[in-house]
């Protein structure tokens, strides 16, 4: 079931590993969703109106990792971007940005 807070087999899954191996890989990258030819969720077309998608965040801790841990942090800054597909029927984001691709 889609936006129910759990990943589940065949969601997108933008990245996979140990946090300081996955974010010192994509710092500064731009992860492109939708344009006006494809998106991440549906795969053709720009994304429908009136319609929901999630974007979910997901991270697991070893059970055998013990206080150490306790002082560790991790910052994310996000920002989403989007334009209209009405009247902009061209618009191409994917040049010079990264799209991720489905398991």
């Amino acid at each position: 079931e889609p936006c129910n807070n759990i990943w589940d087999p065949g969601e997108l899954q933008i990245a996979e590993g140990y946090m300081i191996d996955v974010f010192n890989g994509y710092e500064g990258a731009i992860f492109t969703l939708a344009d006006s030819t494809r998106n991440v969720w549906t795969e053709y077309g720009p994304v429908e109106d009136s319609t929901t998608y999630c974007i979910g965040i997901g991270w697991w801790i070893d059970p055998m990792a013990d206080n150490i841990i306790q002082s560790d942090s991790l910052i994310v800054d996000t920002t989403f971007y989007t334009e209209q597909f009405y009247n902009n029927e061209p618009f191409d984001c994917h040049l010079g940005s990264w799209w991720p691709t489905n398991p």
